[in-house]
Parts: C-alpha cells; sequence; structure tokens
C-alpha cells in the first residue's frame, strides 16, 4: 500500500543502485507467488539484510524495527496467505463473467 510505496521511494532515492537490483527481485517475487504483499515482505526483508551485510548497522537495526513493524500491521494478510484467502495478483486481472441474472437482464427485448 502507501507505506510500501514510500519505503520504495526512500530506498530509490538513498541506495539507487540497490533498488534497481531489488526491483526484478520483488517483481519475481510477487509474479511467482501470485501475492502483493509478500513483494512488499521481500523488500523489507532484502533491505535489512543489506544494511546488516553492508555493515550499516544504525540503519539495519532502525530497518529491523521497521520491518517488525511491518509484519505486525500484516499479520491478517498473512493468515489469510496461510489460509489461501488472499486475493491473488491474477484474480485482480481475471475478467469477471457475467451472472445468469445479468444475462438475462442484458438480452435485448422484443
Amino acid at each position: 500500500g502507501k507505506g510500501h510505496a514510500s519505503c520504495v521511494g526512500v530506498i530509490y532515492t538513498m541506495a539507487p543502485l540497490y533498488a534497481l537490483i531489488m526491483t526484478p527481485v520483488v517483481i519475481a517475487v510477487i509474479f511467482l507467488t501470485d501475492y502483493i504483499a509478500l513483494g512488499g515482505f521481500a523488500t523489507a526483508i532484502a533491505i535489512t539484510a543489506y544494511l546488516f551485510c553492508t555493515g550499516q548497522w544504525i540503519a539495519g537495526i532502525f530497518s529491523l524495527v521497521v520491518l517488525a513493524i511491518i509484519v505486525l500491521k500484516h499479520i491478517e494478510n498473512l493468515k489469510r496467505i496461510k489460509n489461501g484467502t488472499e486475493k491473488k495478483v491474477s484474480t485482480l486481472y481475471k475478467k469477471k463473467k457475467p451472472t445468469d441474472e445479468q444475462k438475462t437482464t442484458d438480452e435485448p427485448k422484443e
């Protein structure tokens, strides 16, 4: 959502090379799992790992706190993913089939 978009903007501003490398990875996670939420988690986990691996301890700790907040704010999403009830990316772009009622009301009247 908006929070993820804000974080991505900050990442592109502060670490553009990392952002360019991470973007295809996030897109791959979204397409492989069919869940946008997991792309957001992948971003948060990857940036946290990147910061610690590059010795940016203070930023890494801050990122870890943000990651914890992200997980806490998305507990319901995680439960729905586990239960298989979370909306998938593929369902957002499928054309809805008309119901029988819609079919009968859309037919030309004599």
